[in-house]
């Protein structure tokens, strides 16, 4: 288990850039992330969301893909504009996620295609392929050269050995993959039927020997395949020309 720090914790909300954070009601508070302080970060918030003195949290996953709560303070709130107030936060606490320990996740092979349900820069319907990485009953992580944000909702289709299992995901945490330009997306499961619940179950317990991991395999083999396409386009291109 990887033990995650307060500036393990910064670092990665810093690379994120944009962050959600959630309020002790359960409210969304989206920041844009514009600097970095020891054990904390600058950036803007909606206005009338923050004040100085506000609690809230966020998921983040460390680098073995354990889920962390990170608990951050907001030190200060000045007006930035009629929409942004300029926010200071501070971590307080990074502690692992209790939800990690009922939900245990198994690495294992296979292939994703997401619809997007409501994301922030991808377009109602568009297709999000990628390849998956782990699985718990409670979500999923599969990395994709495609940009989404923390809290985007899409539709879930993945493919384990002869397993399907469809469901709706909020995306929670992100972390960059091993291939370049990749990105691993940790996802909560919103909704999912009984079927695809029940082949989800024997998934996981199923037998459990350690295998290989065919996460980095099957994410060359999409940044292989997304080359090829950009290669027959600009062959495309050049004929016509």
């Amino acid at each position: 288990m990887h033990e995650m720090s307060p500036d393990d914790a910064v670092r990665i909300l810093r690379s994120a850039g944009q962050i959600g954070l959630w309020d002790a009601d359960g409210g969304a508070v989206p920041v844009t992330i514009t600097g970095e302080l020891r054990h904390g970060l600058t950036g803007t918030a909606p206005r009338f969301a923050v004040a100085g003195g506000l609690v809230l949290t966020t998921r983040v996953l460390a680098s073995n893909g354990d889920p962390h709560t990170v608990t951050l303070l907001v030190e200060h709130a000045a007006y930035e504009s009629q929409e942004l107030a300029s926010v200071q936060l501070s971590v307080r606490s990074v502690d692992l996620d209790p939800r990690h320990r009922r939900s245990p996740r198994l690495r294992i092979g296979g292939t994703a295609w997401l619809v997007a349900l409501n994301c922030r820069d991808v377009v109602d319907g568009d297709r999000v392929d990628g390849a998956i990485v782990d699985v718990s009953s409670s979500g999923v992580a599969f990395s994709t050269s495609r940009l989404l944000r923390r809290g985007d909702y899409l539709q879930f289709h993945g493919r384990f050995f002869a397993e399907t299992v469809v469901g709706e995901v909020r995306v929670a945490s992100l972390r960059r993959a091993a291939v370049p330009d990749r990105t691993i997306y940790g996802c909560e499961f919103i909704a999912i039927d009984d079927a695809s619940r029940e082949r989800l179950r024997r998934l996981l317990s199923g037998e459990r020997r350690e295998s290989v991991d065919l996460t980095a395999i099957h994410e060359l083999v999409h940044a292989h395949r997304s080359g090829q396409t950009a290669e027959a386009g600009r062959r495309r291109r050049f004929r016509r020309g």
